[in-house]
């Protein structure tokens, strides 16, 4: 049983960090700087709780301009998901609601454009099914690879 998880394991991480990967490449070929560099950071309610006073404080202390398309998150949160749902459905369900906030929360919190959080969709997608088929795993018929 233990060999089986860690084939698993090693499925979902494949695919995710083949999604970071062309990413990556494309940062490299098309750099893209978001919404948080264009306009002016949102101001109120919305930014006055913990979270965001953090996140706001790490961009300014050093962000990296030019990475926001496609929005590399976006592409490896989805290739995981993806991957999960290929060799343990249960624990994909679980995960696709954080996944379908993340999706929606950076472009609500202008991090990046509707079409560089679309754009990782489709990659994450990719990435998730090639990732776990590269490493030869059809998707589960019943149950799931991991027994209570």
């Amino acid at each position: 049983m233990a060999l089986g998880l860690r084939e698993d394991a090693r499925r979902v991480l494949f695919a995710t960090m083949l999604a970071f990967v062309i990413c990556y490449i494309v940062f490299t070929l098309f750099p893209v700087a978001g919404p948080n560099y264009a306009f002016e950071n949102p101001t109120g309610v919305v930014r006055d709780v913990w979270s965001a006073k953090l996140v706001y404080s790490l961009l300014s202390s050093g962000s990296a301009f030019g990475t926001a398309f496609p929005s590399s998150h976006v592409a490896a949160t989805v290739a995981a998901t993806v991957a999960l749902w290929y060799v343990w459905r249960t624990m994909a369900l679980v995960v696709l609601i954080p996944t379908i906030l993340l999706i929606v929360s950076t472009v609500y919190c202008q991090m990046h454009y509707v079409m560089d959080a679309g754009v990782g969709l489709v990659i994450g997608i990719a990435a998730g099914v090639a990732g776990t088929h590269v490493l030869g795993k059809e998707p589960q018929q019943s149950g799931t690879s991991i027994e209570a």
